[in-house]
């Protein structure tokens, strides 16, 4: 039982800097650089945050495409 602790904590750790975002709409064949800018461009609105090139390390859409609504994103910031 330690151990599946110890594992979970260690997954947990890995994801401290992610986050998921509903409802940024998708473009048939979007590429990463305008996910990108979408993101920042929802985080400024959103929230205020004005984020730099270099604050995402990854971003990327999770799920099959369902074109009654779009994909959820997961974002890496890098701090």
């Amino acid at each position: 039982m330690n151990l599946k602790c110890e594992i979970n904590d260690a997954e947990q750790y890995t994801r401290r800097n992610n986050i998921r975002i509903h409802g940024i709409r998708e473009k048939h064949g979007e590429t990463n650089s305008e996910l990108h800018t979408e993101i920042t461009n929802v985080m400024l609105k959103a929230y205020g945050m004005q984020l730099k090139e270099d604050d995402i390390d990854v971003c990327h859409r999770v799920g099959a495409p369902n074109p009654s609504h779009p994909r959820q994103v997961i974002v890496r910031f890098l701090r």
